[in-house]
């Protein structure tokens, strides 16, 4: 007997149970699943991205600049390219981004007050506040998602995202200017050290 998993797949007449086999992570093929299943997340945060930007217009129409401000909020001021390596940017998009976000008064240029010359990048008290708001929005929303899971599962969830968010982390290489970056296994196998 194979041993299986049961998962629920929401369809148009509502979830409906699906059998998987629990994958011998053995071989290349095993990790076929997660592949799948990590991009039917994304085609779905995409869409959830998009959704989000348009109900917020005081958000750039670009949702990369989200990352941007919540960067700065969370980490403090810096200049533009530590900004670009820290969310894994090409530093001419931060460049555009970075515009955006203070023609909007989200986040301002100040001159660095270690060195006259340099410009760090600042999140305005309205940045703080839209990201301290749209942040309590999206909790609200993912509660939402996982309200009828135990708390020890969505712990679990939690816990194990995490690991495989910090695992992913290892492996994608930011990009240099005009490339698009590079990403882990399959593509470039050596991991990134920080």
């Amino acid at each position: 007997m194979v041993d299986q998993i049961v998962v629920e797949r929401p369809l148009a007449d509502g979830p409906q149970p699906v059998l998987l086999p629990r994958a011998d992570w053995s071989g290349d093929s095993a990790a076929l699943p997660l592949v799948d299943a990590v991009g039917r997340i994304g085609r779905l945060l995409g869409r959830l991205k998009s959704d989000f930007t348009a109900r917020h217009p005081r958000l750039p129409a670009e949702y990369g600049a989200l990352s941007l401000l919540t960067s700065l909020v969370d980490t403090g001021p810096m200049r533009a390219g530590a900004l670009a390596d820290a969310v894994l940017m090409d530093p001419s998009q931060v460049s555009r981004r970075v515009a955006e976000l203070v023609r909007a008064g989200l986040v301002e240029r100040r001159a660095d007050s270690g060195d006259g010359r340099a410009i760090v990048l600042v999140a305005t008290p309205e940045g703080r506040a839209l990201c301290a708001s749209l942040r309590s929005e999206r909790a609200v929303y993912f509660r939402g998602i996982v309200e009828d899971w135990p708390a020890s599962e969505i712990d679990a969830f939690v816990g194990y995202l995490e690991r495989f968010a910090i695992s992913l982390e290892r492996t994608v290489q930011p990009p240099r200017s005009g490339s698009a970056g590079t990403a882990g296994p399959g593509w470039d196998p050596q991991p990134v050290d920080r």
